[in-house]
């Protein structure tokens, strides 16, 4: 009689455990996957703030090398302009020099 007690008793705990470790351990996985969503969603949103900064700052580094370029090419224009006015400036020196001198030495007397 007593095994018939035993078996009864083990056959009642796993009729109520079974359930109640299969339950508990839904729990356990259901907020496992609900932190690993929440950790995935967390990085997907900063992935795409991170490629949004790295678009941005591409943007910009084109922007600042496309003005160097242009600075660079007013630069080269701007030493062309200031050599074509100093050739000028001498040449008017030069001229004017010339004719100091040829008024100097032919002064009315």
């Amino acid at each position: 009689m007593a095994d018939t007690t035993s078996d009864s008793t083990l056959d009642k705990l796993k009729v109520y455990a079974f359930p109640a470790v299969l339950g508990l351990l839904n729990l356990v996985l259901t907020n496992q996957i609900k932190d690993a969503a929440t950790e995935i969603k967390e990085t997907r949103k900063d992935i795409i703030e991170l490629n949004s900064t790295v678009q941005v700052q591409k943007v910009v580094v084109d922007y600042l090398n496309q003005r160097v370029t242009n600075l660079e090419t007013a630069k080269k224009e701007a030493g062309d302009t200031h050599a074509k006015m100093d050739g000028r400036l001498n040449s008017l020196e030069q001229r004017a020099a010339i004719y100091d001198e040829y008024m100097s030495s032919h002064k009315t007397k």
